[in-house]
């Protein structure tokens, strides 16, 4: 199964129209330029959009004030969650000076309107994750926040994650695979920042591939830090945590790095997942085998 099978037809369809359009910006913009008087022109562009409204070069090419609008929130809000684990996140303009391009990502978002701008590391220590999510489950700002604390049968506190003991074991292998398989553009400083689209509704979500159903070359799967870096961010914004259960109750999980190796003697070839639990107020993050992989792990594809 290619990835054009893999995806709706509204998605391609969406992604088709977008490239479109930035194929005609990019043609316009540099039509009858010469090199000199192209950067001249672009440095004045830059410097004009600054001053304008604070947007600068990152999104100076997100030609609807709406979504540029909606863009700038989304921004600020993983700004001050990454923050919160002491991680510096790169400025619009640095994030597109690395090859992020807000302009793309923007006019997909028109197309798809079911989906919202996640912007995270490509992957982050199981430390700084925990972290991350711990300063927001503390955060009294945020009203209502639906981040629980609880505790392992050990007694162990957690503060609105829960990580099994497995995927605790395996980090580094899911990281190494996650940064292996990514196909997405990233700008790099000390992490590997990327930027992408994902489902922002339960219907959507829903209707994503089953992970056991599309061909090992065509699985590009979100990845665990951005999950839940986009989770955080619904939350800081007033919004609660996606989540989408069927009609038996139980929640499906999404695939959330590429396949490694795990550590037991068995040497499964597994798979991190990861889920919100609605009911414990705690997003999960567990490993699964290939071989017991059920329908209910689904393969939430970034749009990117």
């Amino acid at each position: 199964m290619s990835m054009t099978e893999i995806l709706p037809p509204e998605i391609l369809t969406a992604a088709g129209s977008a490239c479109d359009k930035t194929h005609e910006r990019q043609e316009t913009a540099s039509q009858g330029f010469g090199s000199a008087a192209l950067f001249g022109a672009l440095d004045g562009a830059v410097s004009e959009a600054r001053e304008k409204d604070g947007v600068g070069f990152g999104l100076g090419d997100v030609v609807n004030p709406k979504i540029r609008e909606q863009f700038k929130q989304y921004l600020k809000s993983y700004e001050k969650i990454f923050a919160g684990a002491d991680i510096k996140m790169p400025t619009s303009d640095e994030l597109a000076r690395g090859g992020i391009d807000f302009g793309y990502l923007a006019e997909l978002k028109e197309e798809l309107p079911g989906y919202d701008l996640v912007v995270a590391p490509l992957t982050l220590s199981l430390d700084t994750l925990c972290q991350l999510v711990s300063t927001v489950q503390r955060d009294e700002t945020i009203d209502k926040n639906p981040l629980e604390v609880s505790y392992s049968m050990f007694g162990k506190r957690r503060e609105g994650l829960r990580i099994s003991d497995s995927a605790t074991d395996d980090w580094d292998q899911a990281m190494a695979s996650t940064t292996e398989s990514w196909l997405l553009p990233t700008a790099k400083d000390e992490y590997e920042w990327t930027a992408f689209l994902l489902p922002n509704n339960e219907d959507t979500l829903e209707y994503s591939p089953d992970y056991v159903k599309v061909a090992k070359e065509d699985r590009l799967t979100i990845p665990v830090s951005s999950y839940i870096a986009y989770q955080l961010c619904r939350i800081h914004l007033g919004i609660l945590p996606l989540e989408s259960k069927r009609p038996s109750a139980y929640s499906l999980s999404l695939a959330s790095s590429g396949e490694f190796t795990d550590s037991t003697i068995y040497r499964n070839t597994c798979v991190l997942i990861a889920g919100w639990d609605s009911d414990s107020g705690e997003i999960y993050v567990d490993t699964i085998s290939k071989k017991t992989i059920c329908i209910n792990v689904r393969m939430c594809v970034p749009i990117g």
